[in-house]
């Protein structure tokens, strides 16, 4: 258990398998390519992708990690980027997150 602020992405090389409530850190965690044991209902468990302790009963279909990805951050995220329309495509979030980044 970890209790300071840490990046994510710094412990995954680190573990086999990463245990999470609903926390998005299991999504993230499931693109880094680790095995995610959920103890809740995530909006990305119960489609076969992960452990789930927790039944889901409402979720009987499997899905990718590429539809779960599209789904959340293409299709159901709403973007708001400076400078461009409302609601702002994907790309235009990542372009200004590369164009503003420090370093």
């Amino acid at each position: 258990m970890l209790r300071e602020p840490i990046n994510p992405y710094s412990l995954f090389d680190e573990v086999d398998t990463v245990y999470v409530g609903t926390s998005q850190v299991g999504l993230e965690a499931l693109m880094a390519g680790k095995k995610v044991m959920t103890f809740g209902a995530p909006f990305y468990g119960g489609w076969g992708l992960t452990d789930d302790r927790q039944p889901i009963p409402h979720r009987h279909r499997q899905r990718s990690l590429a539809e779960i990805f599209h789904y959340f951050y293409v299709w159901y995220t709403i973007y708001h980027v400076p400078g461009c329309a409302v609601p702002s495509r994907i790309e235009d979030a990542l372009d200004f997150i590369e164009a503003n980044r420090p370093g």
